[in-house]
């Protein structure tokens, strides 16, 4: 979901490893929603037809089946309503991510990469 080095056009498709990154980064991947659900939001929002030339295409997602994707792991996702954050005393949501889920999501980025 980056930007390629140099800073040439975005590719066109989203692999598996930059769906996973993008999760990582955002520190949405704990208990309530693994790599595991991430995964499977991945497969099933693939538009699969059988194309024998061009297999890169049946391992990423188009826009389309991003926001497919993306639309599967929100329903999965469940963040705390803004009370709730302010309740534990953090002034927002990504304050409440950084210090609450920060430990979770550097552990499961380590499991990722090796």
């Amino acid at each position: 979901y980056r930007l390629p080095a140099g800073g040439h056009k975005r590719p066109t498709q989203l692999a598996l490893d930059g769906w996973l990154e993008m999760f990582l980064d955002a520190k949405l991947i704990d208990e309530r929603f693994t790599l595991r659900d991430a995964k499977i939001c991945f497969v099933l929002a693939r538009m699969t037809a059988v194309d024998e030339f061009n297999q890169r295409k049946n391992e990423t997602l188009t826009f389309v089946d991003f926001l497919d994707a993306l639309g599967r792991a929100a329903e999965i996702v469940n963040l705390p309503a803004q009370k709730e954050v302010q309740r534990r005393g953090f002034g927002d949501i990504l304050v409440f991510h950084d210090e609450c889920l920060g430990e979770w999501v550097t552990e499961e980025k380590r499991e990722m990469e090796s």
